[in-house]
């Protein structure tokens, strides 16, 4: 099957192998190779339809290894409703569909695969492409890989909290800073200045106080790797270790009677799943950093898992 090697093709190998698990079937392959035979396998055999696999790379390319900047909208007005906010895509040349469609891989310029509203959500997403390069030093070859990266805005129409997902950026694309140079700022810029275009003005979502709470909450609900910040009297402090840094003695003493030794910029560890109320079937590993207010996670996790996250961020 031509049609399956083309369809994962670019999607992480664990993250497949890790949605084939979930959903109870034969996950085991050595190399994408491996891989392709053993969904055509799942496929011929009736565990597994080709509309399920595709939703499944749809899911995978939706939030795995997604750096997710948390914003909010100043003004609901555009999206009050479906028609007010149908009126504003016309006035952009933009339509809202009905339903997702399949993503255009390494487009030659950033595209849009689909607008839509859906139930309490409204999603737009957009592909294009990077390079990446690699030096092997062996062959003294500097290797060119180019690869498709997707970016997902989401908001809920009830509270205008918005999520945009984004792939992180390759070291070639056509997003240039003042010097002309290809960045990750002028990549996320790019798209923040798409979000102000169709849905209006946005702001940071503060997560200073949800993780200061995080870092006080009793039970612990995150195993903290490593917490770095400023302390009052701005002075950087960075506290790691193999396990939650919390149970340290210097990190007890900088901290005193507060949840943390100061204000927290980077936290790094786990969301545990033996306190998820059974929404984690394993533990979470997450990047979280307060200023843009971003949360990162890794190429293998699902919609689930982000919500999880961020919804937990959110009533802490």
């Amino acid at each position: 099957m031509a049609s399956i090697n083309s369809l994962i093709s670019g999607v992480a190998q664990t993250a497949l192998k890790y949605w084939l698990r979930r959903r109870g079937l034969r996950h085991s392959a050595s190399n994408e190779t491996a891989l392709v035979s053993l969904i055509e396998r799942l496929i011929k055999e009736g565990d597994l339809t080709l509309d399920e696999l595709k939703a499944g790379v749809c899911e995978i390319e939706e939030h795995g290894g997604k750096q997710v900047y948390l914003k909010q909208l100043a003004d609901l007005t555009v999206i009050s409703s479906r028609r007010s906010f149908e009126r504003r895509l016309d006035q952009l040349g933009m339509q809202l569909g009905e339903k997702t469609t399949e993503s255009i891989r390494k487009p030659s310029k950033p595209v849009l695969n689909y607008a839509v509203w859906e139930d309490n959500e409204i999603r737009l997403k957009y592909s294009e492409t990077h390079t990446h390069l690699t030096f092997k030093k062996r062959t003294r070859d500097l290797v060119e890989e180019r690869r498709s990266k997707f970016i997902v805005m989401s908001v809920e129409p009830a509270t205008g909290f918005m999520r945009i997902l984004m792939d992180p950026a390759g070291d070639e694309h056509r997003h240039l800073n003042d010097q002309s140079q290809p960045t990750a700022p002028a990549y996320l810029d790019y798209y923040l200045a798409r979000a102000s275009e169709i849905f209006g003005a946005t702001e940071n979502f503060d997560l200073i106080q949800p993780v200061t709470r995080l870092l006080a909450k009793n039970p612990r609900v995150f195993d903290v790797r490593q917490d770095m910040g400023l302390t009052t009297d701005n002075f950087f402090y960075s506290f790691s270790g193999r396990a939650d840094v919390r149970q340290g003695i210097g990190y007890k003493a900088a901290a005193g009677s507060n949840p943390g030794p100061g204000i927290p910029e980077l936290i790094r560890g786990w969301w545990l799943e033996s306190v998820s109320a059974n929404r984690l079937e394993r533990n979470l590993w997450s990047v979280i950093k307060t200023e843009p207010g971003m949360i990162q996670f890794r190429a293998d996790c699902l919609a689930t898992e982000v919500d999880y996250a961020i919804s937990t961020i959110r009533s802490i």
